[in-house]
């Protein structure tokens, strides 16, 4: 199911052994873990009021784990003026790791 999920989010062809076998990435996840970032992302609006240094939100419009509507939420509570919000058609929850990471990355240095 993993696999099936992964595969799709970054296209059919992709090949996602190296993914599946890094010792680093996470596979499973725990009922405390699930619980701390669903508390977590409650605070997250709250929180961004907070944030005053200059700000790149990037997300992908494909995104089926996170809708792009939270970001734009986040976006507008920002304390910062220095914030910049790009919208990426077409790209899933880790547009870094996308088929066309490029474009996130030139998001990065505008």
């Amino acid at each position: 199911m993993w696999t099936t999920w992964f595969t799709s989010s970054i296209g059919p062809a992709a090949n996602c052994s190296p993914y599946l076998t890094y010792p680093l990435a996470c596979h499973v996840n725990t009922v405390g873990q699930g619980n701390a970032c669903i508390k977590g992302v409650a605070l997250v609006p709250e929180k961004a009021k907070t944030v005053e240094c200059p700000t790149v939100i990037i997300h992908g419009t494909a995104d089926r784990i996170v809708l792009p509507e939270g970001r734009f939420t986040i976006f507008q509570a920002l304390k910062s003026k220095d914030r910049v919000l790009h919208y990426l058609p077409h790209f899933y929850h880790e547009p870094h790791n996308d088929l066309d990471k490029e474009n996130f990355y030139s998001c990065l240095l505008q």
